[in-house]
């Protein structure tokens, strides 16, 4: 119940602030621009139109949380992070509704996205994407993009919205990178994770989950012991921190 409490009283805090509507307009105008890429190019296989909107999704993800977590940082940093570090319900819920919050909203985000995207093909008749593949590679690129929530909380607590953006952006390139090559090293890189995962599911002979976990194997060991030791590790280092340095 504290942690419910403390999610709402976030969204209470974001009711005012561009944070919600961006969750909106950039779902919204990403649709659009794949509808008109549908329309421009109706010669375009679906199954290549598909794999276009969820990778190219997918690999702009780091820097859209980079740019969130960091966003939501900086209404914190106006009290100096006080709201946070004396929350009555303790650091580690105050920093798990925070970190809900974000997740919440890409969550919503993807939902809209993709769900738009697919009406409005259908709609008008712009292309016949395979709806399980799309919704199940949708749900593999936004699980895999999760742990990023986590990193960027805290280099934007830490070090500021710029440092979370840049850091971003370096991820997205890496991703492009990565998503063109099939390197051994990429269960290493969490800002590859998403793209990664969503090739392994759009790009099987079989979309059935066991078959899918089994493919990739040892990757999806790496990526959870990855993604609980980077949770685990910044909640140690939150409940420690006594705020930032005027120098930081």
């Amino acid at each position: 119940m504290s942690l419910l409490r403390s999610i709402r009283s976030e969204f209470i805090k974001l009711r005012h602030t561009a944070i919600l509507w961006f969750h909106i307009l950039i779902p919204v105008i990403g649709s659009m621009v794949f509808l008109l890429y549908f329309a421009l190019y109706p010669q375009v296989e679906d199954n290549s139109k598909m794999s276009l909107v969820l990778e190219l999704t997918a690999v702009v993800f780091p820097v859209i949380i980079s740019v969130v977590c960091g966003m939501m940082a900086a209404l914190e940093e106006k009290s100096s992070f006080q709201g946070m570090m004396s929350n009555k319900d303790g650091r580690t819920i105050s920093y798990l509704s925070k970190l809900f919050t974000a997740i919440f909203l890409g969550g919503f985000s993807t939902v809209v996205l993709i769900g738009m995207t697919m009406s409005g093909s259908s709609i008008f008749s712009l292309a016949q994407l395979p709806s399980r593949t799309f919704v199940l590679g949708s749900l593999g690129m936004f699980i895999g993009s999760v742990p990023l929530y986590t990193i960027h909380s805290f280099l934007s607590i830490k070090w500021g919205l710029g440092c979370s953006v840049f850091i971003g952006v370096v991820e997205c390139l890496l991703a492009i990178m990565f998503s063109n090559v099939n390197a051994v090293i990429w269960p290493f890189v969490p800002c590859t994770w998403g793209v990664k995962i969503l090739q392994n599911i759009i790009y099987s002979a079989s979309i059935s989950a066991g078959l899918i976990i089994e493919k990739m194997g040892v990757a999806i060991i790496i990526i959870i012991v990855l993604s609980v030791a980077f949770l685990l590790l910044s909640f140690v280092w939150f409940q420690k921190w006594e705020g930032r340095k005027s120098f930081e």
